[in-house]
Order: C-alpha cells, then sequence, then structure tokens
C-alpha cells in the first residue's frame, strides 16, 4: 500500500539494491554529507530534494574554497576568476545552482523539473568536486610513488 513501510530484519538485502552513494574521494565531510543525501533522494524519485541538496553542497563548496561574499552566482564567479575552477566548471556550476534554484523556487520558476534534470546537477556537482579534492590527492598519490 502507498505511505507503508516496509521494516526488514537485521542482514536482509533490498533487490534491487541502491547505487553505491560515496562522494569523490577527498570530499569534505559535510559536503559529502550532501552529495550522498542527493543521492539517496535521485534513488527514491525525490527530485526537488536532490536539486536543492546539489546546491547546497555547491555552495558549501564554494565557501570552502574562500568564496564567502554574495550570493551563489557571486561565489561561483570567485571559484572562476581565482582560477579555482575551470570556465566550464563554472558553466556546469551555474547549472547546478539554476536547478537547485528551480527547485526551491518551484512557485515563482518552473515547476516540471525532472528526474534528468536532479541526475544532471548530481552529476556536474560529481565532477566538480573530483576536480576539486579528489583530483589533487590522486596526483599527490602519484607523486609519493616516484613517478614524476
Amino acid at each position: 500500500m502507498a505511505g507503508d513501510v516496509l521494516v526488514l530484519p537485521k542482514n536482509k538485502t533490498v533487490i534491487p539494491a541502491p547505487p553505491a552513494c560515496d562522494a569523490p574521494r577527498g570530499t569534505p565531510d559535510d559536503i559529502a554529507a550532501d552529495f550522498r543525501e542527493a543521492k539517496s533522494c535521485l534513488f527514491h524519485k525525490n527530485i526537488k530534494a536532490a536539486c536543492i541538496l546539489a546546491r547546497s553542497a555547491l555552495e558549501t563548496t564554494a565557501v570552502r574554497q574562500g568564496a564567502v561574499k554574495g550570493g551563489l552566482r557571486d561565489k561561483i564567479r570567485f571559484m572562476a576568476r581565482e582560477h579555482i575552477i575551470t570556465p566550464a566548471l563554472a558553466e556546469w556550476a551555474e547549472e547546478i545552482k539554476d536547478i537547485g534554484n528551480d527547485a526551491a523556487h518551484a512557485a515563482e520558476r518552473r515547476s516540471d523539473l525532472t528526474l534528468e534534470d536532479a541526475r544532471d546537477a548530481i552529476n556536474f556537482l560529481e565532477m566538480l568536486l573530483t576536480y576539486l579534492y579528489s583530483l589533487p590527492d590522486m596526483i599527490a598519490e602519484r607523486r609519493g610513488r616516484g613517478n614524476v
């Protein structure tokens, strides 16, 4: 029945299993928590929540990168201007922001967000987090092995 909650005994498996929701390696815990929750919302088709959480993770990322003034658009521009992110990633960040804003302000904006919109926001966020947090770790790891 709709609205019923399935409670499984310990050590039981749900099929299909939800996809892995890990944030990219090196992502700070607070950002990773929003990322994981956004992916979980996406799996459960909670489109608005997924989009808003992706936007929230983006804003927290911007603040952690030193962008503390203005709205999220200003923070994205700061990261691009300071070469923290590439121009292409800045465009992706704008998409995440816009999708998140559409979800948060559905009455004032478009209200036809789709699962694809949520998937795009999370995929764009994953690439941004990979660029900012995973790649530097991967490079350092490689250099630590003596591969220069």
